[in-house]
């Protein structure tokens, strides 16, 4: 059976510490799917964390995690590479049954550790001098009833007051967390003809529609292989969107889109774009092609992804 990683998604649990050491661990959640459908069962995963996106040596040991259990093509499982974080950009390759998935995974921010920090405080002034004895009332005439209470002595003058302690330093702000994935929809399913010489890019297979905030972000991984009947064609893809009846836009924005060769030899072109658009609405999204070839794609299979909101 052929496996395949066709999307990936992060999300970091972010302690605070106070005088105690911080954690390295956090939570990676990810889609599989198996011949263009959702996997069920369990798989053989292994992590490799970079410091680029492609190329490069391995930062530290691959974490391996046998019999990972996969339910509706959704997993998570917890990672860790001590002393690998401090602020720089990472990504991790994963691995399927010895299978290497592409593109690596991009992991973008890690806690830092907070310290509160107490100020020193000054010493105590010294006690004021006690104040005179105030002299004793006049005797009342013999009665039953008490006399009345002599008059009070003066205040004693104030103590000097002592000095304030130094402030405390400000402890380092911690890093910002990952966003939370508010919803994922799958990309799944066959690709028709597309026609040549396009001056317009269009959807390649099905697409999901999604329903945003002006500031959620859309980001989105898919992957579909693609040929010509005939001969070679120079062709544009990219993910992109679509507002109502409106026309495509690459998700990316201006011409973030990678130009490629199409042959007779059906092969997986892949695509992974992130962008807030900025305006509310549903949209439409997908994997596009723009043919510019003078020959028609029709050597076609599925095209398999996913696409996410996150706030």
């Amino acid at each position: 059976m052929k496996r395949s990683l066709l999307a990936a998604s992060l999300a970091m649990a972010l302690p605070v510490a106070y005088a105690a050491q911080q954690t390295t661990s956090f939570t990676y959640q990810g889609s599989l799917s198996a011949n263009g459908h959702p996997a069920n069962g369990a798989y053989n995963l292994a992590f490799v964390l970079y410091d680029v996106d492609s190329g490069g040596v391995p930062l530290a040991a691959p974490v391996q995690v046998p019999n990972l259990p996969v339910s509706n093509g959704t997993f998570a499982v917890d990672l860790q590479f001590p002393g690998q974080f401090s602020g720089q950009q990472r990504w991790i390759e994963v691995s399927v049954d010895g299978q290497t998935l592409t593109p690596r995974q991009p992991v973008n921010a890690v806690p830092v550790a907070q310290f509160a920090l107490n100020a020193v405080a000054g010493p105590t002034g010294a006690t004021g001098a006690t104040g005179a004895t105030g002299p004793t009332g006049p005797t009342g005439a013999p009665s039953t009833a008490a006399g009345p209470t002599g008059p009070t002595g003066p205040t004693g003058a104030t103590g000097a007051s002592g000095s304030a302690g130094p402030t405390g330093a400000t402890g380092p702000g911690g890093a910002t967390g990952t966003t939370g994935i508010v919803t994922t929809a799958q990309l799944s399913g066959p690709i028709s003809s597309i026609a040549a010489s396009a001056p317009n890019f269009v959807f390649a297979g099905p697409t999901a529609t999604l329903t945003i905030s002006a500031t959620q972000r859309l980001t989105g991984a898919a992957a579909a292989p693609l040929g010509t009947g005939s001969s070679t064609a120079l062709i544009d893809i990219a993910l992109c969107y679509a507002l109502g009846a409106g026309s495509l836009q690459i998700l990316s924005g201006g011409s973030n889109y990678e130009t490629v060769t199409a042959t007779t030899t059906r092969i997986p072109y892949s695509v992974a774009m992130s962008a807030v658009i900025g305006t509310a609405g549903t949209y439409t999204v997908g994997f596009c092609v723009r043919n510019n070839g003078a020959v028609a794609l029709t050597n076609n299979d599925y095209v398999a992804g996913y696409v996410q909101v996150t706030n």
